[in-house]
């Protein structure tokens, strides 16, 4: 490990390096304040834990101060996306590894105004940023971009020798891979197997009396390697904290996030286009908890799939017969074939259509996910609705619109679109547009979802999806 007067000059660079984040990438700077930092040879380059960085020394000696703030935007988006929770029982899988890289460097790409020096490493080259589809890693979440990862190389065949040993180094095709990476990590391993099994670090820029690291990592297996980039990934910390635990460090986290973003727009106002990651935007507007009673409002449309018996499981009563019996199972309420359409006009706030989006997924929770349906969304324009069997297809479907908003042409599509009419059409909106005739709806029952006190369909079943201290805003 550094000398005493190494591990000083080694703090300086980190604080200096986050001091020009706060003034040229601002939103960054402002989450590394909240982000403990230290030095460790438990691995040859750098690694978090899910809220702390390490950096090893020699690591540092070989990069550049620019490249030093490329390292620390990367990580702290890794941390604040929560990569490693999100993905602890892929942690080992490099496609999963590879696409968070692919998340975190196209934000750094986008922040930076595509300016590819500010993603690259001269050891490593260009991070990786496009996704398999040929556009840009932030418009997706990881698990999106892991699929794709899958379908890709389902599609190139698997078991393929060079599948079976890649070489870390640049994760783009301008970058390549380079030997002196690999022989870096297996100088790291050979390191840990001499005695460096333990989670040595020294002072950090934040001084905590932490150790930070050593929260039982298994060392001697040295899980979470990535080789397809310059960084390790670890399992999460979390792993081994309880669930209250988890959800503290997570709120703790989303809350640095919205002083960030107040702090960023207290200084740019509401005119910060790509000062905040759109994958961050993204976690901040995460799915809140729904208002809405769903078996009420959709009763008359619940239907009963009964099983009578299944052997999966069978019955346990009979456990010590010679005869393999099923058991009796109760009722399963499903709802099938909902149309739900979002408004997204210019008039809906980015809240509003996070709230819009939390009522469908609540929809699907109450219904332990036996709803089925359509998501599409509308301003003047339609964009078409996407089917969905259940929350994972669901929750890849993504808002788009903007302009201004026309309900009639909702009804217009299903008549001359859909081959199969929708047994109810859901629209979420602010009610802020002129309502068509009746008869548009072609006797299917339609249900106004309204998030406001104000806006009073002429006609069809009106929901209201308030929040509480919007509730008191409008008085009730």
């Amino acid at each position: 490990m550094a000398s005493s007067d190494k591990t000083k000059e080694y703090v300086r660079r980190i604080m200096i390096a986050r001091m020009r984040l706060l003034c040229d990438n601002g939103f960054f700077g402002l989450l590394l304040m909240h982000t403990k930092m230290g030095l460790s040879e438990k691995y040859p380059t750098c690694y978090n834990n899910g809220s702390c960085i390490f950096f090893n020394p020699d690591f540092l000696d070989k990069i550049s101060d620019d490249e030093l703030k490329y390292v620390l935007m990367h990580e702290i988006l890794h941390i604040v996306l929560h990569h490693l929770e999100r993905g602890k029982e892929l942690i080992e899988d490099e496609k999963y590894n590879k696409a968070s890289d692919i998340v975190v460097n196209s934000a750094i790409l986008e922040a930076n105004r595509g300016n590819e020096k500010s993603i690259t490493l001269k050891e490593y080259g260009i991070g990786e940023h496009i996704t398999p589809k040929g556009d840009e890693g932030t418009l997706y979440t990881v698990e999106e971009i892991f699929k794709m990862l899958i379908a890709l190389t389902a599609k190139e065949g698997q078991g393929k020798p060079e599948d079976k040993s890649p070489t870390p180094g640049g994760s783009s095709e301008k970058g390549g891979g380079n030997e002196g990476a690999s022989d870096e990590r297996n100088k790291g391993e050979k390191a840990d197997k001499t005695g460096n099994e333990g989670e040595k670090t020294q002072a950090s820029p934040k001084a905590t009396g932490e150790s930070g690291g050593n929260e039982g990592d298994d060392s001697s297996k040295r899980k979470g390697q990535n080789p397809n980039g310059f960084d390790y990934h670890l399992p999460a910390k979390s792993s081994r904290q309880s669930a209250d635990e988890e959800e503290f460090e997570h709120q703790l986290w989303m809350s640095h996030i919205k002083a960030a973003k107040e702090a960023m727009e207290h200084r740019f106002g509401t005119n910060m286009a790509g000062l905040i990651p759109l994958c961050v935007a993204r976690k901040f507007n995460e799915l809140e908890k729904p208002i809405t009673d769903w078996r009420t409002v959709l009763n008359e449309f619940i239907q009963e799939d009964i099983n009578d018996y299944s052997f999966t499981p069978p019955d346990r009563r009979f456990d010590d017969s010679p005869f393999f019996l099923p058991d009796y199972n109760e009722k399963d309420d499903s709802v099938k074939d909902i149309l739900f359409f979002i408004d997204t006009s210019g008039s809906m706030t980015d809240d509003m259509v996070t709230q819009a989006y939390s009522e469908i997924k609540g929809a699907i929770d109450q219904f332990n996910g036996k709803l089925t349906g359509w998501l599409g969304f509308f301003d003047a324009e339609i964009v078409p609705p996407v089917r969905f069997e259940d929350e994972d297809e669901f929750r890849i479907i993504r808002p788009q619109g903007g302009g201004g908003t026309r309900f009639d042409i909702i009804f217009r599509y299903v008549q001359e679109e859909m081959e199969e009419p929708p047994i109810s059409i859901i629209i979420l909106t602010d009610g802020y547009a002129p309502y068509p005739a009746e008869k548009e709806a072609m006797d299917i029952p339609v249900l106004w979802m309204i998030n406001n006190e104000k806006s009073n369909p002429p006609w069809g079943r009106v929901v209201r999806f308030i929040k509480e201290d919007e509730k008191k805003a409008f008085g009730k």
